[in-house]
């Protein structure tokens, strides 16, 4: 009996490779991601921190140069977290880029293992017709051979 022997064994290598780095830049956005969504949090705090100084500042009558002084810390700020957001964004874009590739490659692998599957299947049953065939014919030989 031959052993079954897939055609496209190098293509399911490469799409079986082209899942898994897919899979891998997909994991890598998340993180960045990630990151990016502490960053945001964190630069939305210190602002917010910084805004209840400003607002204290001026409601204890503080002096007009140390409120201006917390008010342009505050400018500093905003304009921090408005980058983290944008950041932010751009790597909910990646995100979303590396789900798609990740889900494309996931369904050519996926295309490749079920013909793999169907091709294997067709080499079984063939195989079990041939054994088959040998059986039924075997009584046939078993006759020819007592009466040859």
């Amino acid at each position: 009996m031959k052993p079954f022997r897939y055609r496209l064994t190098a293509v399911q290598r490469v799409r079986d490779r082209r899942e898994h780095e897919a899979t891998e830049q997909y994991a890598r956005a998340l993180a960045v991601r990630a990151n990016a969504q502490q960053t945001v949090e964190r630069a939305e705090r210190e602002l917010a921190a910084a805004q209840l100084e400003c607002s204290n500042l001026l409601g204890d009558g503080a002096p007009a140069g140390e409120v201006r002084q917390r008010q342009s810390f505050c400018t500093v700020l905003q304009e921090a977290r408005d980058e983290a957001a944008r950041q932010l964004e751009q790597a909910e874009i990646l995100l979303n880029q590396a789900l798609g590739a990740m889900l494309t490659a996931r369904r050519e692998a996926e295309a490749v293992r079920k013909h793999h599957d169907k091709a294997r299947a067709g080499y079984q049953q063939e195989q079990q017709r041939e054994e088959q065939k040998v059986l039924d014919d075997l009584p046939l030989r078993t006759l020819a051979g007592m009466f040859g």
